[in-house]
Parts: C-alpha cells; sequence; structure tokens
C-alpha cells in the first residue's frame, strides 16, 4: 500500500467496518430479545428497502461527484451522531412498543445514510486503487475485520452490555470520517462523459442513456437484484434460524465469526478470478445456490452450514465482490452514481420484496427452500442461453 490515498481510505473503510460489526450485533441482539423478532426484521428489510428506492431516485436525478470527499466525511459524522442518540435510548424501557418503534426508525434513518455513503464510497474507491487486487483486498479487508470484531465481542461482551457496542460503532465512524478528510483527491466532474447530472434531463432518460451505454452491466444489475431478493433474507433467516435451534445470543458472534472468514477467502479469491468472464462466474455462483438449497431442502439440520455459513457469503461476499470490481473495471467515474443509483432502485424493489414475503415463507423454512432454488435454477437457465447465444 505505497499510495498515501489508499492507506486513509484502507483504514477508514477498515475502521468504520468494525463499528458496524459491533452494531449489527447489538442490533441482532436487540431485535432478538423482542417478541415477533422475525417480523421485525422483516418490517426493517422492507421500510430499508423503500429508502434506499427514495434516495436512489433523487441520486440519479441529482447527485454531484464534484464533492464526494466532503460528502462522505459529513456521512460519518451524522452517522455517529445518530448512532449516539439511540444508544440513550436503548438505555430506556425495552420492552416498550415505542423503543420497538425507535429500533425500526434507526434502521431506517442508517438505511437512509448508508445509501448515499456508498455511492459516495465507491465513487472515491475509483481514484485510489488501481488494480483489482487492491479492490479485492479492501472486500477481503472488511470480513477480515468483522470477523476479528466478531470474535472479540465475544470477550467483550463479558465486561460490557452488547448495547455499549453502539458508543464504539459512534467512535469508529468518527475517526473514519477524519480520515476520508485527510484524503488528497482532485474530483473534477467530467460533463463530456457524465449522464447523470443534467438536472433538465428525466429519470428515464438518464436510465435509458446508461443502459445503451453499459447493456452488459445494466443485465448484470438485473442479475444481482434478483440474487438480493435472496441475500436480504439473510437477517430474517437467521433470526429463523436462532429459534429453530434455540441458539443463545452469545452464538452470535461465533456463528458471525465464520460467517465472515468464509467471506474472506471468497472476497480475496475474486480479486485473482477473470472478472471479464462475468457470465461463467454467474453460471458457477447460480449452480452452487441452487444445489446447497436442495441440500437445505433434504438435510434442515444442515441449514446453518449450508446457507448460514456457505451460501450467503458466496452469494454476498464472493459473487458481489467480483460484480463491483467488473463495474470498477467498466464503468466511468462520472458514471457510477448513476450506476450506483439504478443499482439500488433495481435492488431495493428486490429487497422491498424479499422483506415482505420472506417472514411469511420462512414460518415454513422448506416451502423457503424450495422458492429459492427455484430462483437459482431459473436464474441459471437465462444466463446459460445468453452465453450460448453468444
Amino acid at each position: 500500500m505505497t499510495n498515501k490515498n489508499y492507506k486513509l481510505y484502507y483504514y477508514s473503510r477498515a475502521i468504520s467496518g468494525a463499528g458496524d460489526a459491533l452494531q449489527e450485533i447489538a442490533i441482532i441482539a436487540i431485535i432478538a430479545s423482542l417478541t415477533e423478532s422475525v417480523t421485525i426484521s422483516g418490517i426493517i428489510v422492507t421500510l430499508n428497502a423503500i429508502v434506499c428506492i427514495m434516495c436512489s431516485l433523487f441520486v440519479i436525478k441529482h447527485a454531484s461527484v464534484a464533492r464526494p470527499q466532503r460528502i462522505l466525511t459529513s456521512l460519518n459524522y451524522i452517522y455517529a451522531v445518530i448512532t449516539s442518540i439511540f444508544y440513550l435510548i436503548t438505555m430506556s424501557n425495552n420492552s416498550s412498543k415505542i423503543f420497538v418503534v425507535c429500533v425500526v426508525l434507526y434502521e431506517t434513518i442508517c438505511s437512509l445514510i448508508y445509501t448515499f455513503y456508498k455511492i459516495y464510497k465507491d465513487t472515491i474507491l475509483k481514484e485510489v486503487t488501481d488494480s483489482n487486487e487492491k479492490i479485492a483486498r479492501l472486500f477481503a479487508t472488511d470480513n477480515v475485520i468483522k470477523i476479528a470484531t466478531s470474535l472479540i465481542s465475544t470477550a467483550l461482551l463479558l465486561f460490557m452490555s452488547y448495547k455499549a457496542f453502539l458508543i464504539l460503532n459512534a467512535l469508529s465512524f468518527v475517526i473514519a470520517g477524519y480520515l476520508i478528510s485527510k484524503l488528497k483527491v482532485n474530483i473534477v466532474l467530467n460533463e463530456d462523459k457524465v449522464i447523470s447530472n443534467n438536472l433538465n434531463r428525466k429519470l428515464v432518460e438518464n436510465i435509458r442513456s446508461f443502459y445503451f451505454k453499459y447493456i452488459n452491466s445494466f443485465r448484470l444489475v438485473i442479475i444481482s437484484a434478483i440474487l438480493s431478493f435472496f441475500f436480504a433474507s439473510y437477517k430474517i433467516v437467521f433470526q429463523k434460524t436462532l429459534i429453530i435451534f434455540n441458539l443463545k445470543i452469545e452464538y452470535v458472534g461465533i456463528l458471525n465469526s465464520v460467517y465472515y472468514l468464509v467471506s474472506i477467502i471468497l472476497s480475496y479469491i475474486a480479486g485473482f478470478l477473470n472478472i471479464e468472464n462475468i457470465k461463467k462466474n454467474t453460471l458457477i455462483t447460480l449452480f452452487v445456490g441452487f444445489s446447497l438449497s436442495l441440500f437445505a431442502l433434504t438435510n434442515l439440520e444442515f441449514i446453518v452450514i449450508s446457507y448460514i455459513l456457505i451460501l450467503y457469503p458466496i452469494v454476498g461476499a464472493g459473487y458481489n465482490t467480483i460484480v463491483q470490481i467488473y463495474f470498477q473495471n467498466n464503468i466511468n467515474r462520472d458514471d457510477i452514481p448513476v450506476l450506483k443509483g439504478i443499482y439500488n432502485i433495481i435492488c431495493g424493489a428486490s429487497i422491498f420484496l424479499s422483506g415482505i414475503v420472506t417472514p411469511n415463507i420462512v414460518q415454513n423454512i422448506n416451502i423457503f427452500f424450495f422458492i429459492m432454488a427455484t430462483l437459482f435454477a431459473l436464474l441459471f437457465l437465462y444466463v446459460f442461453k445468453k452465453l450460448i447465444n453468444e
């Protein structure tokens, strides 16, 4: 890491990632302590999707990449303030309906902030990296930090409440914001390339322009959106798994650690694959998804291994890293906000549907596995047909 900007970005991302991991454990524990935890998880997923879609509609029409550093710095500080306020709220009566509303509202606000955060983080990523290996290293490090934090959290719970993790999360984003503010990047808007910042153009025209300019990337967005329906079920299925096997909250950190360990390996391997051969990589992912769905359907006792610890990391870490590297290699920097806007809208709609449907179908977990197997099979046939027609 000889590039100073890359180092600053790397450490900022790592520190905020550690805070995110602690926050995730805290939220899982808080929701698990509530009645109807699966339903609440579904509501949160649904509302987060709505926020993601609405923010992305704004981004496609108005987002500017002229000052991503300043915006990203501010978002870090705002996130820290919101999380600190939520921590104070958790000190009150945790069994009241008002508290449940606060939990849902907090997660929804975080989703709003993160939608913009991710767009500008990826815009800066384009400026500070110069190889696929560095991009893959970032995604792998994300998971290294999460697994280390999850393991440390088990020890921390001996000395503090999981609610205190929220304060550590807020502190991490203050530090991350400071590091981002020290980046030396000179991003100048290129009006000849950008397709997102002409305020006179309509939303549909911006999307059409992107489609004709990046048709393969657009199709990849559609596939990713459909897979988002599956991946959005992670927290819901996780809560269902805790119920099925009557797992204690203390095991959340251990499960997360193994989950992220698998994600680390898959994310780093992705940096050394032939990214341009995206269709074959997609076919392999879909075939594994179909196979493991059938395996879970016939071997329920292995749901934790086949789904929580293998398939979710494959889709959410390995394949997602491949897709993000492909986008970084093939999309102009100035068009990244539009890409992310379209990506968030389509994926958000899929996640919204997942948030509504999944809590109901996981009541009979075998129905869920059957639907997922069908989903992976149909996507496999679609991609295979495109590959044959080339």
